[in-house]
């Protein structure tokens, strides 16, 4: 971050993108009211809590409509809330047409992931579909990784196949 408010911060990628004054100001009001970011909008960033500080950063490159978006950990210092918020956005509110996300995450994985690829010292170790990677424990403790707690349970009360994540538990997966 390099702005001195959020505001410009999130007005900068598209500065630089050479977008139109007024484009730039409706795609900052924009996004700064999807991540919810309003309030902080004069707010120097490094004033900020590391989670809001990710949610700046993200804004800042959804404000220049990017077509692919690759993010490490990006629910580091986030609630619930906010991971849903942050994903629902990139998901439906944006251009995005691929996102590329490394996570320990595993409840988000399980939730927003359309591919998972497990690796281990450099190497895939297994790749697929989230229901069919995340239900191998075996595999994800030998990448340091834990099963969700509606994976585990369901796999220790023989529902199949394994609910994912608590909503799809709830609902009954595998019944």
């Amino acid at each position: 971050m390099i702005e001195e408010t959020v505001e410009k911060e999130l007005k900068s990628g598209p500065a630089n993108l050479k977008m139109k004054k007024a484009a730039a100001a409706l795609s900052a009001v924009s996004v700064s009211e999807k991540l919810a970011l309003s309030p902080f909008l004069h707010v120097p960033p490094f004033a900020l809590s590391k989670g809001q500080r990710l949610r700046v950063a993200l804004g800042a490159i959804l404000t220049m409509g990017p077509g692919i978006l690759l993010m490490d950990e990006p629910t580091t210092g986030q609630n619930r809330k906010n991971i849903e918020r942050l994903l629902q956005v990139i998901r439906h509110d944006s251009e995005i047409k691929a996102v590329i996300f490394c996570s320990h995450d595993m409840d988000t994985v399980c939730r927003f992931a359309d591919r998972v690829i497990l690796l281990k010292d450099g190497r895939i170790i297994a790749q697929g579909k989230p229901g069919e990677i995340v239900i191998q424990t075996d595999l994800l403790r030998e990448t340091g990784l834990a099963p969700t707690f509606p994976v585990r349970l369901s796999l220790r009360t023989g529902i199949t196949p394994p609910a994912l994540t608590c909503e799809d538990f709830l609902r009954g997966a595998g019944r």
